[in-house]
């Protein structure tokens, strides 16, 4: 077990219940229902199909008739209960799929894009925004992840249904001329694919556990989505007006507008495709 202080945003996110569904519209959400229906619908069909193809054996080979009807499909039954939960994951994680495309499509439109940070003191409290900028540790993993430290990873994990672990420690955003938004992260969701292999053996084994898995949860695959020094970001939250411990002030600590959830809505984390900056020295 890690005796690390718990990181803002450490949670076990099952899929079922993703948080990020809340910034669904009525037509994203019968989107995202309607590939659950059609998953499901796929997997009764391919049921009716097996079955047809026991009955065309029964015909084929008739001294399967002086078998028990019963326990003829008791191989079908065997296999619906043994093939259903691997369906019920895949539709899970096609849905969240779904969820996160969507999101990535619907969140920026509806968000006021701020190009001029300094813009954003003067925007109304809990204002919707997006910015894009570069990501800047304000506290990294104790322990490296693929050899190079990080703020924090999404991994795939498995516990009563699909999910992902998010741990993520606050951080900055800052843009190129050096101005900086603190990124409150506390409720919010990493929404990037996996980027990074997290390696194997001994220093896998440390990383996992330092990640303070809940009981019953084990990884279900080891490429992470992993967000370190530099790496170019797409943030969609909430302007918050917050004291920042890290800002030296000649009397009193100074207040500064930063983004972070507004439940239930979470603060949003997207990669972008653009280059990494990792020479200016922030890392």
């Amino acid at each position: 077990m890690s005796t690390e202080v718990p990181r803002p945003l450490q949670r076990m996110t099952p899929l079922l219940e993703d948080p990020a569904a809340a910034w669904l519209s009525s037509a994203g959400r019968m989107r995202v229902g309607l590939t659950g229906v059609l998953g499901w619908g796929a997997f009764v069909v391919s049921v009716v199909t097996v079955k047809l193809l026991f009955s065309i054996l029964m015909v084929s080979f008739p001294i399967l008739f002086l078998l028990p009807r019963r326990l003829v499909y008791v191989p079908l039954g065997a296999l619906i209960l043994a093939v259903r939960p691997a369906v019920r994951r895949a539709i899970l994680r096609q849905k969240s799929v779904r969820i996160a495309a969507w999101v990535r499509q619907t969140a920026p439109a509806e968000a006021q894009t701020i190009d001029d940070w300094t813009e954003l003191a003067s925007a109304p409290e809990d204002q919707l925004v997006s910015v894009v900028g570069w990501a800047r540790a304000r506290v990294r993993f104790p322990l490296p992840v693929a050899g190079e430290p990080c703020i924090g990873l999404a991994l795939p994990c498995q516990q009563a249904y699909p999910g992902v672990l998010e741990s993520l420690n606050d951080f900055d955003l800052v843009d190129e001329a050096g101005q900086s938004i603190p990124i409150q992260v506390a409720g919010g969701r990493m929404m990037g694919e996996a980027n990074t292999d997290i390696g194997g053996g001994h220093e896998q084994r440390l990383l996992v556990a330092s990640l303070d898995l809940p009981a019953g949860a084990a990884p279900a695959g080891w490429h992470a989505f992993v967000l370190r020094d530099g790496d170019p970001l797409l943030i969609i939250g909430f302007k918050k007006s917050v004291v920042d411990p890290t800002e030296p002030g000649l009397r009193q600590t100074p207040v500064r507008a930063a983004l972070a959830s507004n439940l239930p809505r979470p603060l949003l984390i997207f990669p972008i495709d653009a280059e990494r900056r990792v020479s200016s020295g922030w890392g």
